[in-house]
């Protein structure tokens, strides 16, 4: 029986690309809040209810398909609905009911607005104004809506993307700037910063002092919760240094179809075309070397394909180019450690280790590595410091376990899996571990309910799926064995699997159902 080598690190696409665009959230936003404002419909006390969205979605739009890219109107520009429900309406200045407005508002001006509508003061440092006045018809003088998109600035080491808009004019702060009148160019099509300098100079000018106290934007270290929350969100991804100056080269518009290939790397994966999306990430890297996230991206890849000497490789260019990324680091150690490198992991992880906040996936990559160099103690030792960074972080018992397992004392094993679950019950790896305990034990229907409970909670682990097969097949339950190992011929890598493939290959097609 197999038993998961300690630590498998998540696919870098679960993160950068888990907030993408859901048609059916509306609908399912709907049914969601209507009991809820019905209910204050038909209550006696009246709430004042603002509705608003985070953003747009592009679709297509200068040739964007989502969002974070670009900051044109069909991601900025988001209905803000407030309104006054129950059956006292309130008698000060609460929005009253059908009064639509299109001089454009910001998020800011929510906290003011509420605050207004409660007779509560405003403090004058807050940032935006009540919107109260202009639901009367006070539009007041023209402001200035500061707008920015960093993430691919963040994330991919693109240019900075800064911007405002007052009155009908909109700038863009890019390499190549823009300017828009949006009152006779709703769809922004008509770049007017070469006609109209003067109009260029005075936004450039304002938008100048509007970011005067600005620090410079970057990824800060979070704590190990918020870290934990921000990756199930798919928020954390490997950041991309600053430059101290941005070309035309750095432009979005100038990369918007790298944007496009890393979208269709993602989707290839997704389909399942493993060897179709290494080749499009490898385009991805020969075009824009220089970008530490396609590097991450090729490296995982690789390491699903089971070339792990590769994934290695590329792994590590990518931490060269952005040492101070945690997460890449991880996965540097991981990746090392796969490739039957773990002394290299093990020196290039100490840096990151030797700090009194080091990271919870740098410290699992580096018991991973001490581990498989043999060295038990300190490898527990790394557990240990994990567990205590993340407490709710099931992952280092999981991996203390596993190191239990390999060392043959079963008992510590199964105890340490057993708290691992209690912490994460969605932790497939120490159902497979007690798995392989019971079945050591020759407790094999426990056995079989572990796996089974641990290929629902990953599908794609072919290891149990190996295990599930190999033993239904020895107790002589061939057709409850199929499945399987049909499924584990679909996901596990032929360069790492090669012999054990073959053999279930023969086996499937000498026992035809």
């Amino acid at each position: 029986m197999r038993a998961h080598a300690p630590y498998r690190p998540a696919a870098p696409f679960d993160r950068e690309y888990a907030d993408r665009p859901y048609f059916g959230e509306v609908a399912a936003a709907d049914r969601a809040l209507a009991p809820l404002l019905d209910a204050l419909r038909a209550a006696a006390r009246p709430t004042l209810v603002a509705v608003t969205g985070d953003h747009g979605e592009a679709l297509g739009d200068h040739g964007e398909q989502t969002h974070g890219l670009f900051a044109y109107e069909s991601t900025l520009r988001i209905p803000l609905i407030v309104s006054e429900l129950g059956a006292q309406r309130a008698q000060s200045q609460g929005p009253q009911s059908g009064e639509v407005s299109a001089v454009s508002a910001r998020h800011v001006d929510i906290l003011p607005t509420v605050l207004d509508a409660l007779g509560a003061p405003i403090p004058q440092a807050l940032d935006g104004r009540s919107l109260l006045p202009i639901a009367a018809g006070s539009t007041g003088p023209p402001g200035a809506t500061y707008f920015e998109s960093l993430s691919a600035s963040i994330n991919r080491g693109w240019a900075p993307l800064y911007g405002l808009v007052r009155g009908s004019l909109k700038y863009v702060d890019l390499p190549i700037p823009e300017l828009y009148d949006l009152s006779s160019d709703p769809s922004e099509s008509h770049d007017l910063s070469a006609s109209r300098p003067a109009d260029l100079r005075e936004l450039q000018r304002l938008l100048a002092q509007l970011r005067a106290d600005d620090r410079r934007a970057g990824p800060v270290r979070e704590s190990a919760g918020t870290r934990e929350q921000l990756r199930s969100l798919g928020y954390v991804t490997g950041s991309a240094p600053a430059k101290e100056r941005y070309t035309e080269a750095d432009d979005p518009k100038r990369l918007i179809h790298i944007d496009r290939a890393i979208d269709g790397v993602v989707s290839q994966y997704q389909r399942g075309d493993l060897p179709g999306a290494i080749a499009a990430a490898e385009r991805v890297v020969g075009e824009r070397p220089d970008m530490p996230l396609s590097l991450v991206h090729l490296a995982f890849l690789y390491n699903e394909a089971g070339d792990h000497r590769r994934a290695a490789s590329a792994i590590v260019r990518g931490l060269a180019l952005n040492p101070a990324a945690d997460d890449v680091a991880a996965l540097a150690g991981a990746y090392l450690t796969e490739a039957g490198q773990s002394d290299e992991a093990i020196r290039r992880l100490t840096p990151y280790v030797a700090r009194a906040d080091a990271d919870v996936d740098v410290l699992i990559a580096y018991g991973v590595a001490l581990a498989s160099a043999g060295r038990k103690r300190e490898a527990l030792e790394a557990f240990d410091r994990a567990r205590a960074a993340d407490p709710g972080n099931g992952l280092p018992l999981a991996d203390t376990a596993t190191v239990y397992l390999m060392a043959g004392e079963r008992d510590r094993a199964a105890a340490a899996f057993n708290e691992a679950l209690a912490i994460d019950p969605a932790l497939a790896r120490a159902h497979n571990g007690l798995g392989v305990i019971e079945a050591g034990r020759r407790n094999y229907e426990q056995a079989l309910d572990h796996w089974r409970r641990a290929v629902a909670l990953d599908p794609r682990d072919f290891e149990t799926l190996f295990n599930l097969g190999d033993l239904l097949i020895q107790l002589g339950r061939s057709a409850e064995a199929r499945p399987y190992w049909q499924q584990y011929l679909a996901t596990a890598p032929a360069a790492l699997e090669a012999r054990d493939r073959e053999r279930v290959r023969k086996w499937l097609a000498s026992n035809l159902p």
